[in-house]
């Protein structure tokens, strides 16, 4: 084989192994510094998405990638942005629901906190109570899950 040929496949190599990589990784793809800026009045819908909706659900608005729940990319647009005469119609029913929605979580959710903080004031938390610290946690957890509160982030007893 000549030197030419192996000169071409490394240029090859190069551009598939580095160039490629490079680009796609400096394009800014998450929501906070990418080309879809969130508008400034909803910035409050998307940090509360962010907390309560983020690690279940894929959303690149919220800047999300979430695991568990369905891809609401996807289903708000399965076939990309809508488009033709009925376009601004569906658009403004889209956010229509999903602000309804999101005041919706948000009322249930700062009751649902309140109702926690009461029920917490009430229990001896610490070394002073007789049960341990593990079912102190186990009882917290309980509560949490009781009132549909997330109760997964890495806590230990």
């Amino acid at each position: 084989m000549s030197k030419k040929t192996f000169v071409v496949f490394g240029l090859v190599v190069v551009v598939l192994a580095v160039a490629i990589p490079w680009i796609a990784f400096r394009t800014n793809g998450d929501a906070e510094t990418g080309a879809q800026e969130v508008p400034a009045s909803l910035k409050a819908g998307q940090s509360l998405f962010q907390t309560n909706c983020g690690t279940c659900h894929t959303l690149y608005a919220a800047g999300t990638d979430g695991n568990y729940g369905p891809d609401l990319d996807e289903l708000l647009a399965p076939a990309g942005p809508p488009e033709g005469p009925t376009a601004a119609a569906t658009i403004k029913a889209t956010e229509g629901r999903v602000r309804a929605a999101s005041r919706e979580l948000a009322a249930r959710t700062e009751a649902a906190w309140e109702s926690f903080y009461d029920w917490a004031a009430t229990q001896c938390w610490g070394s002073a109570c007789e049960a341990s610290g593990a079912e102190q946690f186990a009882t917290m957890v309980a509560k949490l899950k009781q009132l549909g509160l997330p109760a997964q982030w890495p806590l230990s007893p």
